[in-house]
């Protein structure tokens, strides 16, 4: 179903109930597998790679993109990717499971080879979180990484649990004081500039007045409240994903 393209919210369950039955399909099937981690890892390794290389050659070429994507945040690394998913939060967000998820599998996994595999789509999904220019996905992989950090260091090595965190914390507020302060310099070049815009956006902004907070925002706080209010109205089957998208400006 592509993006607001569904108006009838029926098409949405169906889509859902079909995801459903998959998922307990699998779990039967998983029941008679010897290492059922590994099938599920592997088949998500793989669906990484064939995702980052779609959206690598997306961000090279512009190929397979909507028209419309065509000059959104284009830089000198190129377009923004979206892979096979609608948009470029979505294709973040699948990048995010290789970026993030996949290290606990690597704590488990004991070939060389494997091990090696996994670092490297580790790897290619931070470059495909980058191409994909979705900026809450990127700060979300840096949270949820310094998270994961932190517990393995807090179980490893707990005498310089405290003086790391420390040094992060402070490196991290630094480099926070440089960006703004050098915002302005910063969103002229050519790389990056999408990273930098909302922090001159939000210097240059009077946050006195809740819309101007909202619209800084890309209306998010509007799209909750229209989305809440059609979830009161319409509990059970919704509104599908084309109405919500027309409806939610009301």
């Amino acid at each position: 179903i592509g993006w607001h393209d569904d108006y009838m919210p029926i098409a949405d369950w169906v889509a859902y109930g079909i995801a459903g039955a998959l998922i307990i399909a699998l779990l039967k099937i998983l029941k008679g597998v010897e290492s059922p981690n590994q099938l599920i890892f592997r088949s998500l390794v793989a669906g990484l790679i064939l995702a980052f290389l779609m959206g690598l050659l997306q961000s090279l070429t512009g190929l397979g993109l909507p028209s419309s994507m065509h000059e959104f945040r284009r830089d000198v690394l190129g377009f923004a990717a979206i892979g096979f998913q609608p948009d470029i939060h979505a294709f973040a967000g699948h990048m995010l499971m290789g970026a993030v998820g996949l290290w606990i599998y690597l704590q488990t996994c004991r070939g060389r080879v494997e091990r090696v595999l996994l670092l490297a789509v580790v790897s290619f999904s931070w470059i495909g979180l980058l191409i994909s220019k979705s900026r809450s996905s990127l700060l979300i992989a840096i949270f949820a990484s310094l998270i994961v950090m932190f517990i393995y260091i807090w179980h490893t090595h707990r005498k310089w649990f405290y003086l790391i965190c420390g040094a992060t914390v402070a490196i991290l507020a630094c480099l926070a004081i440089i960006l703004v302060l050098n915002s302005g310099l910063l969103v002229s070049y050519p790389i990056f500039s999408w990273l930098i815009e909302p922090i001159q956006l939000v210097k240059n902004k009077d946050f006195t007045n809740l819309s101007v907070l909202g619209g800084a925002s890309g209306s998010r706080f509007e799209i909750w409240g229209a989305a809440f209010n059609m979830i009161k109205a319409f509990p059970l089957m919704g509104v599908g994903q084309g109405n919500f998208y027309h409806l939610s400006a009301d």
